[in-house]
């Protein structure tokens, strides 16, 4: 900035900073032009331009963003400087109208999209059990993590000891473990649906069971329903665990649904608990955009998985385990 004012006359200066760098965008925004107009001799020149001029068009308008909110506050401290008698209310009602008009910007940009999520196949290391389960690696905004899906109850034996493991070495705390299940529609819809998919999650691992393959419970996994220091959090947790024991008489000791933590801690109002979904607890404590598709959600989760529905499927256990962490971080 001190080059560019040190290259203009004295008659040519920006009068304040945001003259100033809105002179520099704009100057940046005449080298693009120029570049467009030599591409149409230029084959290379029209080649980089499409990576290019995005850069500096993004670049100019947060320069521009940047410099008229640091404008605002320059005026509300020079406000406060010049007037020091000044209604406090006067000042708060500025500060207020500024903090609601950078709030209304906010949701008119809505949440940041789904644009980082993928899910990999990743090789299996372990050769010989390469029928044993699938490994696959999630991404959903900055949030990284692995998946395995497995119907062998050898494998989900040894993800449960992992977790009993952690919950021993640190018996002064509570052990989260995300919980979830899916299950394919039925024609009768006043049957108790059967679970084709148990999806657990801790930490950055979540495994999925495939129970319709008629696999048994290893008794690993049962310890680890039955183990006092971990509880299990998800949505609507206490309908997953009526269509889990109906089906398999299996109880779990601690079931925690992480928007009653959400309401004590004044989250969201408790008379509206039942009104707030997964899209909704997702936006509000994680700021992120979620959402599951109608589709995916009719879908048949009795068969082999498609990278969809193992995606939607891990982050139905990621996302409760990750709001349990937000709603509640001393456990």
């Amino acid at each position: 900035l001190e080059k560019f004012v040190a290259s203009k006359s004295k008659d040519e200066k920006p009068n304040n900073d945001v003259e100033l760098i809105k002179a520099v965008a704009n100057t940046e925004k005449k080298v693009v032009t120029t570049i467009q107009m030599d591409s149409r001799d230029n084959p290379a020149v029209a080649k980089g331009l499409n990576c290019k001029e995005p850069i500096v068009a993004r670049k100019h308008r947060k320069i521009v963003q940047l410099a008229e909110k640091n404008a605002a506050a320059t005026a509300i401290r020079q406000v406060k400087c010049a007037e020091p008698n000044l209604d406090k209310r006067t000042v708060a009602d500025v500060e207020i109208k500024e903090m609601t008009a950078e709030s209304s910007a906010h949701r008119e940009n809505k949440l940041p999209e789904i644009t980082t999520a993928s899910v990999t196949n990743l090789p299996n290391p372990n050769h010989h059990c390469s029928r044993m389960y699938e490994l696959f690696h999630v991404d959903f905004h900055e949030f990284h993590y692995e998946t395995c899906v497995t119907s062998h109850p050898f494998v989900v034996a040894n993800w449960a000891k992992m977790v009993m493991q952690h919950a021993v070495s640190f018996p002064e705390t509570k052990t989260l473990v995300g919980l979830a299940i899916s299950w394919t529609p039925r024609a009768d819809p006043q049957k108790v649906p059967q679970p084709s998919l148990l999806q657990l999650c801790f930490g950055n691992t979540c495994i999925i069971f495939e129970l319709w393959r008629e696999c048994y419970y290893p008794q690993e996994l049962k310890d680890l329903f039955d183990c006092n220091q971990i509880y299990f959090v998800g949505i609507d947790i206490e309908k997953t665990q009526g269509y889990l024991y109906a089906n398999t008489k299996i109880l779990i000791s601690n079931i925690v649904d992480f928007r009653d933590w959400a309401a004590t801690e004044g989250v969201i109002p408790r008379d509206a608990i039942s009104r707030w979904n997964m899209t909704g607890m997702v936006a509000r404590l994680l700021e992120r955009h979620y959402e599951k598709p109608e589709d995916v959600i009719r879908s048949a989760w009795n068969q082999p998985l498609m990278n969809q529905q193992v995606f939607y499927a891990s982050l139905n256990a990621f996302l409760s385990f990750q709001l349990g962490r937000k709603v509640c971080p001393w456990m």
